[in-house]
């Protein structure tokens, strides 16, 4: 063992790089968030619950598909870019970005496509719900440019810039939806969906200017290595793994759409969104912490590695534990700023806050598996974990409503980050 006096002046600037990009993070997280509940806010005032879930539903619906079109290109961006700069190699990591860039652009239009034609059958027979079907259709056309926001921002998080994420994506992208979907207010439902294109669209333009700014993807590449065969070497199993994870977001608010009704849609989604606040210190440290992750197990530098999980799982649990309390101890209050029919999710957002604060309780297990390249195992973990969230989900949601969503999601999130927790320590 190490003597512990002389490794920790080492890691001193590690632990203040993470605290700061973590910080930088949290601005940028915390923005978002409050951005996004106020959105909510503002669009469960300006429209009746049964236009609020269809939004949901279209919403959820495009957020899946962002995932599958992107078949885990942005972490394996996030990953190589950082292995590559640590290498001292900016041509393997842009010819990484300019491979992932493509495959993802082509994936989502092509998906955007069969998403726009099939709309009016997914629609009606899946949802029973004819007015989904134009609802989809204008969510398409945000497809492709989510895509690309989404790659173009991995590649500067690869890069451990974490500001650029914050101000195209965290605030751009909602500051443009909220002000758009305020100007458009005037045509309803149809009004708001077209100006979450528009956002999109600033969104993607802001993330390919920063990345121009850092790493243009138009400059000399190194022409040794198969790049495409790379990124398709390490994306393949996480194509599955981060749509199953990202199923694991949806799935309960889907399942509430085939078996109630879009109005507990309405109700189940807001539950959710105010429940994330939980994972606000999670995912600020997450984000700075992953590529640290990846370069420190490349050059094989597990004691360090060991000693910074350590101190950010316990600052994780430090600043989350008073946002699940505030949460849970203000459920009702924070609900009615949405309307007082509300309050009715407040059983659901205490149920899903609980498994929301036992995932950051176990700190940034999944980015330990992931980003020491183990992309097998987190496949495993997440499909594992969406086969008991549909199994729980099937048999309570029919009985209790959207409280059974919330106590099925809750129990797969605790159940797969303590499995997570066992496999980093083994």
């Amino acid at each position: 063992m190490p003597d512990k006096k002389k490794i920790m002046p080492d890691h001193m600037p590690a632990m203040l790089s993470i605290f700061k990009g973590a910080s930088i993070n949290l601005f940028g997280t915390a923005g978002h968030l409050i951005l996004v509940f106020g959105y909510s806010i503002f669009l469960a005032r300006v429209l009746p619950p049964h236009d609020l879930g269809l939004y949901f539903l279209g919403f959820t619906v495009l957020s899946f598909l962002v995932v599958g079109s992107l078949m885990g290109m942005d972490l394996t961006i996030w990953r190589f870019v950082s292995l590559y700069m640590g290498e001292g190699s900016p041509e393997r990591a842009r010819g990484v970005v300019r491979s992932a860039f493509f495959v993802a652009f082509v994936a989502s239009l092509i998906i955007g496509i069969v998403w726009f034609i099939g709309s009016d059958w997914l629609g009606n027979v899946v949802f029973h719900d004819e007015d989904l079907g134009l609802v989809f259709k204008i969510f398409a056309f945000a497809l492709p440019l989510m895509v690309l926001a989404r790659v173009f921002n991995a590649a500067t998080q690869g890069l451990k810039i974490m500001h650029y994420q914050v101000l195209s994506k965290d605030i751009g992208e909602q500051v443009s939806k909220f002000v758009l979907s305020a100007f458009l207010l005037s045509f309803g439902l149809i009004g708001i969906l077209f100006a979450n294109v528009i956002a999109g669209a600033i969104s993607m333009t802001i993330a390919f200017l920063f990345l121009q700014k850092k790493l243009s993807i138009f400059g000399r590449v190194e022409k040794s290595d198969s790049y495409l065969r790379v990124v398709a070497a390490y994306s393949l199993p996480l194509t599955f793994s981060t749509i199953f994870n990202s199923m694991l977001v949806w799935i309960n608010i889907w399942l509430v759409g085939f078996f109630r009704s879009p109005d507990e849609v309405g109700l189940f989604s807001i539950a959710s969104r105010v429940a994330i606040f939980g994972t606000l210190v999670l995912c600020s440290f997450n984000t700075m912490f992953s590529p640290i992750i990846a370069d420190l197990y490349n050059r094989n530098e597990v004691d360090r590695l060991r000693i910074l999980f350590r101190f950010v799982t316990k600052w994780i649990i430090i600043f989350s534990t008073p946002v699940f309390l505030f949460v849970v101890l203000f459920a009702d209050p924070v609900l009615k700023l949405f309307g007082k029919e509300y309050v009715l999710a407040a059983t659901s957002l205490i149920i899903l806050a609980v498994g929301q604060f036992i995932n950051s309780a176990t700190g940034p297990v999944a980015g330990m598996v992931l980003m020491s390249g183990h992309p097998r195992i987190d496949l495993i973990n997440n499909s594992a974990a969406l086969a008991l969230n549909v199994v729980l989900s099937m048999i309570l949601i029919p009985r209790w409503g959207i409280e059974g969503a919330a106590v099925a999601s809750a129990i797969t999130a605790a159940s797969v980050n303590i499995v997570r927790a066992l496999q980093v320590f083994v």
